[in-house]
Parts: structure tokens; C-alpha cells; sequence
């Protein structure tokens, strides 16, 4: 039988929307728009992953730079173990990088892809092209870049984690949207995630995993705050035994 179409579903919901609205905006005058400014949206598409799997949806301002787009997307790779491995990323759109150089201590993704593609003029070779160094992405404000909407553009970080993201409207602004221009990047979709319960109480989510777990029943095995520490911890507050264990943040 012919699998059932993925529905992409919306976990922000109105009164989501209108409340982190006014916490960041608010009880001060809206900023005015600058002059001819425009509203851009765009669509991040979770990792690795079918084009039906939406997972962030934004509207920015078309003079915000390409570093806002990228410290708005939360991605699961931004957030395991020990907090953000590498600050380094590129967003390539029409054939055109733009490496975040804002820490001293990112690398050019680009570097290596653009050494090897002009090397022996690959770029001439089907299926590549004569791609090129932009300026960094805290430097290249959105009105800035040729884009074409509903093409394919990647975002890529934390080594190979690839997204694709698709710029899918543009417009003027107009009565309808938010008129504080301090309000944007809008977050607009925040797709839903399936999480797991704690498999001791089955009440509460699950925050760890753990692995070689003597005294679970099952490999992996999930707990909440509530029931891991009492478990694995004497009063003391000693360790009593060896496992592995890791935060759980939810399933993609």
C-alpha cells in the first residue's frame, strides 16, 4: 500500500505566536521600517531529510544580514552533548558562499569545496559549476543577494549537518504584518517533534538516555529529571555504578 503523505504540523500555535511577540517587543513605540523594505520568507527543512520534512519557517527583513537567518535556526546538532561544537557554517545560494567568520576560531567550510572544484577545472564537469566566495554572512543583508524563490540553497554546520532551506515569499510590507521592524526574524512554523516519557514513571519527559544500564530493562533507556538522579546517586550524592548516559532532547 502507498505510504500515507507526510503533513507538516504546526506546534506554534496563535496565542505561541502572540505571546513571544510581546516578550520581545515589549511595551516600548514599534521601530519603524526602514525605507523600502521588504519581508522575506524562508523554509528549513530538517537535516538530511526529505523535502516534505519542514522543520522551521521564518520572515526576516530583507535588511537583516544572512548570521540572522543562521542563529535562528535551532537544529538538534547545535545542542548535543557539551553545547555547540563549532561555530563555523556557510550558507551556499546560487552557486555563491557565505562562510559565519564572526568567531575567531570558525573555519571556511567553502575552502575545501571550492579549492577542489576550480582544481583541474572541475567546475566545467556536469553537475558543477564556478562557484564562488561571497562576503560572510554577518556582511551580506538579504536584499543584497540574487535569490530565486522556491530554489533549493543549503545550509550547512556542525561539520555535516546539511539543511535545505528555500526563500518561498517576498513582499512589501503592508498593514497586515507585524509593524515593529525590532519584532523580526518572525518564527512562523516550529514543526513538532515526538518525544519520549520517562520510562519509570510515565508521566513526565524523558531529559537522558542511557546506555549499559544495569538496572534498566531496556537498551537505550529514557528517564525524566525526577526519576534519573534517585536511581544512579547515593545520598552522598555518589555515582553507584558505570553506564553511559546522554541529555535526550526529543526523536527527529
Amino acid at each position: 500500500m502507498p505510504r500515507a503523505r507526510f503533513r507538516d504540523v504546526n506546534a506554534i500555535s496563535k496565542e505561541m505566536f502572540e505571546t513571544d511577540l510581546r516578550n520581545r517587543t515589549g511595551n516600548r513605540a514599534p521601530r519603524p521600517f526602514l525605507p523600502n523594505e521588504v519581508l522575506v520568507k524562508v523554509s528549513i527543512f530538517k537535516p538530511h531529510a526529505l523535502l516534505n520534512n519542514k522543520m522551521q519557517e521564518f520572515i526576516l527583513l530583507g535588511s537583516q544580514p544572512l548570521s540572522v537567518l543562521k542563529d535562528s535556526v535551532s537544529c538538534l546538532s547545535d545542542s548535543i552533548f557539551e553545547g555547540k561544537l563549532t561555530p563555523s557554517s556557510t550558507i551556499f545560494i546560487e552557486n555563491v558562499f557565505h562562510d559565519d567568520m564572526r568567531d575567531p576560531t570558525a573555519i571556511r567550510y567553502s575552502e575545501t569545496v571550492l579549492r577542489w572544484v576550480h582544481s583541474e577545472k572541475r567546475f566545467s564537469h556536469p553537475g558543477l559549476d564556478y562557484y564562488e566566495l561571497g562576503a560572510d554572512m554577518a556582511e551580506t543583508p538579504l536584499r543584497d543577494i540574487d535569490l530565486r524563490l522556491g530554489s533549493h540553497y543549503l545550509y550547512a554546520h556542525q561539520g555535516d549537518c546539511q539543511h535545505v532551506i528555500i526563500f518561498t515569499d517576498m513582499w512589501i510590507p503592508h498593514e497586515s504584518d507585524v509593524q515593529d521592524s525590532a519584532a523580526y526574524p518572525l518564527k512562523t512554523f516550529q514543526c513538532k517533534y515526538r518525544k519520549k516519557k520517562c520510562r519509570i514513571c510515565n508521566i513526565f519527559q524523558a531529559k537522558f538516555v542511557t546506555y549499559g544500564d544495569v538496572l534498566a530493562n531496556e537498551n537505550p533507556f529514557f528517564y525524566c529529571e525526577e526519576c534519573y538522579r534517585p536511581m544512579h546517586y547515593s545520598k552522598e550524592g555518589h555515582l553507584l555504578y558505570d553506564y553511559q548516559v546522554y541529555p535526550y532532547f526529543h526523536e527527529e
